[in-house]
């Protein structure tokens, strides 16, 4: 028989903190072990009844809900943590990931879909709302795009601007004042660092990133 997964809160807003005790009270496989308003009382209280998921406001009084965080997986404490916050910008975003939560959930999801990511959470999985997972992808590509960018030489990119423009490779020699077989190796290489199977791929994958 599998146990249940054991549930605190964390939250200033006790309106909103107390409906959802009373949801996660009702919901069969949850235990609610306790409901706190601020970061140093959920501190101690997390240390001493342990709990499987903390669900974790960022606006706290005091220490915020990410600081909260750092402090409890300083302790190297058996719990995840789930932010549960309005927060949807990028800084709140990535400061609560590094500091150690493994999930982030905009305040104003269904409750419905909230248990679902707790067991979600549970289950290995990293809950988040769309749009923040959303973000997430488009910052790791934006960091692959600067990446393939940086590592582009400024020649390299002037001969896939040519390119672009439809020059051949004779043409791009001439306006360049390089020999063809110099064409030919920025080309190569190109290709090489934006793993393209030829021109077209080079240019869709050169705009796709940002570098045209």
């Amino acid at each position: 028989m599998e146990k249940n997964i054991k549930i605190s809160i964390v939250d200033y807003n006790v309106e909103l903190s107390a409906n959802l005790c009373s949801i996660l009270r009702a919901e069969p496989g949850i235990t609610l072990v306790e409901s706190y308003t601020d970061a140093e009382t959920a501190l101690e209280g997390v240390v001493n009844n342990h709990c499987d998921i903390l669900i974790v406001d960022i606006n706290l009084p005091g220490a915020n809900g990410i600081d909260l965080i750092e402090s409890l997986m300083e302790k190297n404490i058996d719990t995840q943590y789930m932010v549960y916050t309005i927060h949807d910008g990028n800084e709140f975003l990535f400061k609560a990931l590094t500091a150690g939560a493994s999930g982030y959930v905009l305040k104003g999801t269904s409750t419905l879909q909230i248990i679902e990511y707790i067991k979600l959470l549970h289950e290995g999985g990293s809950p988040m709302t769309p749009s923040i997972a959303r973000k997430v992808i488009n910052f790791f590509k934006e960091q692959q795009a600067n990446d393939t960018k940086d590592s582009l030489t400024r020649r390299e990119v002037e001969v896939l601007k040519f390119l672009n423009q439809g020059y051949t490779y004779n043409e791009v020699s001439e306006e360049l004042n390089i020999s063809r077989n110099t064409v030919h190796t920025h080309i190569k290489k190109i290709y090489e660092k934006l793993h393209a199977t030829g021109r077209e791929d080079a240019l869709k994958k050169a705009k796709y990133k940002s570098i045209l």
